[in-house]
């Protein structure tokens, strides 16, 4: 467990400071609760990231669905969405899953659906909005632009 909370004379720092890992005068108790505290956190941010990749891949998946079109170009008209309403992209696709299943969800409580539906979804407002969205980005000239030879 060199390197970690835990200290234990190996580590980076252990000659700098007294071979504990700058622990000295704590007991081995204190640094458990303290990993244990700091895994415990370390969890829940896990946790939460994964549902929140889930979030967005289930809406990809709505999108896709709805638009006709593989998961990347879905990926990239939700993102072009967010970023021209400036929202968050996390927040929008609660927002597509909501529209999708029709029940009304908070960004930080929203969880995926088993009843969404990318038909439910196509006939939405937001879907309306994110496929005009798509429609008037501007294109870039540099995908036309050829290599001289």
């Amino acid at each position: 467990m060199t390197g970690h909370a835990l200290g234990g004379g190996g580590g980076r720092n252990a000659g700098a400071r007294g071979g504990m890992g700058g622990q000295e005068g704590t007991s081995v108790s204190d640094r458990l609760e303290a990993e244990i505290a700091r895994l415990r956190t370390e969890n829940a941010q896990l946790q939460e990231a994964l549902v929140s990749r889930i979030v967005v891949e289930q809406a990809k998946g709505l999108v896709a669905g709805a638009a006709g079109v593989d998961m990347g170009t879905a990926f990239e008209h939700l993102r072009a969405y967010s970023r021209s309403h400036h929202q968050d992209l996390h927040r929008l696709c609660a927002d597509v899953i909501a529209a999708a299943t029709g029940a009304p969800t908070d960004a930080g409580t929203v969880r995926p659906s088993r009843t969404a539906s990318p038909a439910r979804f196509s006939k939405s407002p937001l879907y309306a909005d994110i496929m005009a969205c798509w429609r008037a980005r501007p294109r870039s000239s540099l995908r036309h632009w050829k290599v001289p030879r």
